[in-house]
């Protein structure tokens, strides 16, 4: 798939005009991802949180890639989940920006926890009152938390539900595109759903797009706006991540 996707960044006059760039970060280690790497499976589920913060390994994490990707202007997104706004805060901090709540960019399965029978249930999410007053400066649209939550679901989330909604996410990113002036978007989400989201886009039939801690995904949309060519750079980059923070685990 790579090699399909690099090749369409070529045409008969040329290399094809960039109308967007999509850096796709996943969150800092957040304290459910600290509790299976350190404690095994058993502990977390005994001890896992529906939406948890960042561990201090995390924000560590969550500083260095803001280091890294302060280079050029961006607007930065973020799932309303409390871990991927914690690490779109350094990165727009460090660029000088306010992070946008994007909703459809949370982790597949969406807000949920598990039942005394062990069964995977959804819950509400934080609401748009519990972001502002935890996260001054997030922007947070109405259309994307309510006052209820922003989850609204009781089941954990169909694989079949994912891959629409990264078809949605995928569609809004063409839209930006329009302007075809090459502009930077960040969109800090999570393991699974960069995955689905990475896999859509590119067509990819099988395989997954596994990204780490603060692993960092480029894409590209390419050519003419009206139907404009996917293009990845690389996947999961974690260069700029010293060993003692690069931790290669994926899901929890």
């Amino acid at each position: 798939t790579m090699a399909t996707v690099q090749a369409s960044h070529e045409n008969e006059g040329g290399r094809l005009k960039v109308l967007l760039r999509i850096l796709l970060v996943r969150h800092a280690e957040s304290k459910n991802n600290w509790l299976m790497r350190t404690l095994g499976a058993d502990e977390y589920k005994r001890q896992r949180c529906d939406d948890p913060e960042l561990s201090e390994l995390g924000l560590q994490q969550a500083a260095r890639t803001a280091e890294y990707l302060k280079s050029s202007p961006a607007r930065v997104f973020c799932s309303p989940m409390r871990r991927s706004v914690q690490t779109a805060n350094a990165t727009a901090a460090a660029l000088g920006v306010n992070p946008e709540v994007w909703t459809d960019i949370h982790e597949n399965g969406g807000s949920w926890n598990y039942a005394p029978t062990g069964e995977k249930r959804g819950s509400r999410g934080t609401t748009k009152a519990e972001l502002a007053t935890e996260f001054p400066g997030l922007c947070v649209p109405d259309a994307e938390v309510s006052s209820e939550g922003w989850w609204r679901q009781e089941n954990f989330e169909t694989g079949e539900e994912a891959i629409a909604r990264a078809q949605r996410v995928i569609s809004r990113l063409k839209g930006m595109a329009t302007s075809g002036n090459g502009e930077r978007v960040v969109l800090v989400s999570h393991g699974a759903f960069l995955s689905t989201l990475v896999a859509t886009a590119v067509s990819a039939t099988d395989g997954t797009f596994d990204h780490f801690n603060c692993g960092v995904t480029s894409l590209m949309l390419l050519g003419d706006p009206a139907s404009p060519k996917w293009a990845v750079e690389f996947v999961n980059n974690t260069a700029h991540l010293p060993h003692d923070l690069t931790i290669a685990f994926t899901y929890a």
